[in-house]
Order: structure tokens, then sequence, then C-alpha cells
């Protein structure tokens, strides 16, 4: 099934938490809306499930218009952050809720849940409750609900955030491998940009009600149109500070109070293009260590295990970057710094949109 939001518009009374949204999901893709706390992203999935009705614009679904469609005739299936188990049935009872609410057959329902329960490794907790079942088995059987409907689509809303880090990665595998086995159009809410980067086929960045961007993760990370994304996926967050770009003697350059950074020709053009300073932005992982660059001091050492991440003070900006343990310096030592030319991000301070990819 195909889902198309049209110039989405959710108020409530005098707060606006979606502003105007369009996209598509096309049929059988994982999307994921991605953003803060209160950037509108569960209220725009609320709102395609029909327990919010648009303040403006059409939710479509297969070119038809449902905003006037109740939630149970839009055929969705939902998981939700708080799994919603019923405490005093089995796994086997909230597992075909959703089957006995239409007064469907038990000799539908057995083989269905059956089936399902087994594709979900879960097959032998069927008749224990949820206080007998680990938050991960309790998680399997909410979307075993889901699913049993045989939905359209499916609508999860933070499914992982009560689960520990080592059982989240084992059931963003499981959610992935079942959709992609299944072929269900998904849309999947979080603020975990891992998360969003390694399940979806697409993301929306979204911020104060407004979509931001709507990319592949690769070009979300490598290719962000605005500041907002930029800054917002990846971790730790890009290097941000003001420079103006010119060229000089044949060589692109972003110059800042005695910083002078080369620029890869085609990205120094179109920055050099336009009038006035710019914003550059540099991933922590694209700046390094050199004999020749940037010069400043280092004011911070973080060991993250695998790396570390050095925090270097030049000319009153604070520039970060990750290295290996094994070249990790002292606090006060004077180091040079080289920002890869090639990965260098440039945007329009005042509106905040990329000058490279716009």
């Amino acid at each position: 099934m195909k889902i198309e939001l049209r110039d989405l518009v959710k108020r409530f009374e005098k707060a606006e938490a979606v502003r105007g949204i369009d996209l598509m999901v096309d049929d059988g893709e994982l999307v994921a809306f991605l953003g803060p706390s209160g950037c509108g992203k569960t209220t725009t999935l609320l709102t395609i499930a029909g327990i919010y009705r648009p303040t403006g614009g059409e939710v479509v679904f297969d070119g038809q218009v449902v905003n006037r469609l109740a939630p149970k005739e839009r055929n969705l299936g939902m998981v939700f952050q708080s799994y919603a188990l019923y405490p005093h049935m089995t796994a086997y009872q909230n597992m075909t809720f959703p089957l006995r609410l239409k007064k469907i057959g038990e000799d539908v329902t057995r083989p269905r849940v059956e089936r399902i329960a087994e594709m979900m490794g879960i097959a032998e907790l069927l008749e224990r409750r949820p206080g007998e079942l680990s938050g991960g088995q309790q998680q399997r059987v909410a979307l075993g609900r889901a699913l049993i409907k045989e939905p359209d689509a499916l609508l999860f809303d933070e499914p992982l955030s009560n689960l520990d880090a080592r059982l989240r990665l084992t059931m963003r595998t499981e959610i992935k491998r079942l959709q992609s086995q299944l072929g269900i159009t998904s849309i999947y809410v979080t603020h975990d940009q891992v998360e969003a980067m390694t399940m979806a086929s697409r993301v929306a960045v979204m911020n104060e009600g407004r979509l931001e961007s709507f990319l592949s993760p690769d070009d979300t990370y490598d290719r962000p149109p605005t500041v907002f994304v930029a800054t917002f996926v990846g971790n730790p967050p890009m290097n941000m500070f003001e420079v103006e770009v010119a060229e000089e003697s044949g060589q692109f350059v972003a110059r800042r109070d005695g910083i002078a950074v080369p620029v890869d020709r085609e990205r120094g053009a179109k920055a050099a293009a336009h009038d006035g300073s710019l914003l550059l932005g540099v991933r922590p992982e694209d700046v390094r260590f050199a004999a020749d660059g940037v010069l400043g001091e280092v004011v911070a050492v973080e060991p993250l295990g695998r790396e570390d991440l050095i925090d270097v003070e030049t000319n009153g900006e604070l520039i970060r970057l990750l290295t290996a343990p094994e070249v990790r310096p002292s606090l006060g030592d004077r180091v040079t710094l080289e920002l890869d030319p090639q990965t260098l991000q440039f945007f329009e301070p005042s509106s905040g949109r990329s000058v490279l990819w716009n």
C-alpha cells in the first residue's frame, strides 16, 4: 500500500504540531520518521492511523483520501512503545484479540497465530501472560498482534525505547528482517538516529512540525540539505563555524580569523558563488592530525574504546575529531588539524539551507 501525505497540518488549539508535510511512502517500503521530542513525528503517525483527524491537508492510501475513515477501517497494524498488552490475557489471547473482535473463528485464528508465533520465535510462550515475559518477548507478542490482522501497513511508535541496548540491536534486526520478508509498507517513528539509519530505506527528518529532509540514509548523512539535518544526524555532531570562501591562486579556500581551510574545487565553486559568509560543516571523522593545517590546543580527550573523541580549540573555535587510541594526545598539546576538503558542507547562515545540495 502507498501512503501519501499532502500538505498535512495538525493543530491542537493554538499549538501547530504538524506544518504542511508532503511525502510519499512507496508500497513495501520501510520509512523512518526521525527527530527530537516534540518535532511532530508521533502526531503525524497517529494522524495516518486515524487516531487524530487532520486540521488541513490529506492522508491518502493507494490514491484514496482517508481523512474521514475511522482507525478500524484503515486496516493498519500498530506497535506501541509501551507494548499495550492486556496483563490478564495470555500471549495467545493478546495476539488473537483483533481477530476475536471481528468474530473470526478458531479454525482460522489458531493456524495464523501459530505461523506468526513461529516466525517471531515465541511459539513456546503463547500460554504465558505478559508478566511472565521479558521486555523483548512482550514486544514480539505486540508485533505478532499487529501482524495477525494481515494489515496493509505497519506503524511503529518508538517500539524499542523501553528495551536495553543489546535487546534493541536484536529487535532492530528482527523487525527489519520481518518487514523485508513480508513486504509490508511500514512507518517507523524514532528519535534514535541509529535505528532510523540502519532500518529504513528513506529517512524523514522532522523539526518543529516541518519536514527538513526525506532522503536515503546515505544522502541524509553525506548530503544534508539543512543545518538541522547536518547537526542532528551524526554522533558526535558535525563541527560548524562561520567562514568566507574565495578562490586564491586557482585553489578555493575557506577562511576565518586565521583559519584557512582548502576546499574541493566543485564544492568550493558553489560556495564561492554565494555572497557573504557561510557556515562550514565538517564531521569529526573527517578531521585528522596533520603536519600542516589549522593550529590548535587540545582541551579535552574522551576515550570511547574503539576510538577517542578529541576537542581542539583554535582561534576561539572548538573543533572535534575522532582518532585511533594509539595516537591519543595529552591535554594542552599543540596540534595541527587537516579538514578533508572533499567532505566539507556549506550552509547559508540565515536560512540554514545548504548551498551545495539545494
